[in-house]
């Protein structure tokens, strides 16, 4: 049987959630999908990376995607630490960025991720 690329599915529904699609399906993740894997607050975004890293789906990002989930979990580690306020956060570190120096779990956690997916 054939199957209807992606994007003509997406066209005949009104919305879609990540667990609609389908198995084998080649997709492009953004930024939010990871971020929101990462701080825990998308079980929907995690269950989905899970099916990427099994490869039931295959992942796609860019590198420009990365550095921002990099920059981002960077940013929200600083808050989460208390080294900055949660307003203006980039704006806070580049005023201190000694900061920068004390923060890792954001890195250590996207390299753990990285060597065991194939996103």
């Amino acid at each position: 049987t054939l199957t209807p690329p992606l994007s003509a599915i997406c066209l005949l529904r009104t919305s879609m959630t990540l667990a609609d699609v389908p198995d084998g399906a080649t997709v492009f993740i953004d930024a939010n999908i990871f971020v929101y894997h990462f701080t825990g607050v998308s079980p929907e975004c995690k269950a989905f990376l899970e099916r990427a890293e099994r490869t039931t789906i295959r992942g796609t990002t860019g590198a420009h995607i990365l550095l921002e989930v990099l920059h981002r979990l960077m940013m929200i580690e600083a808050v989460t630490k208390g080294l900055i306020p949660p307003s203006q956060p980039a704006k806070k570190i580049k005023q201190n960025w000694q900061v920068i120096q004390q923060l890792k779990d954001y890195d250590v956690r996207m390299s753990h991720f990285l060597k065991r997916t194939h996103v």
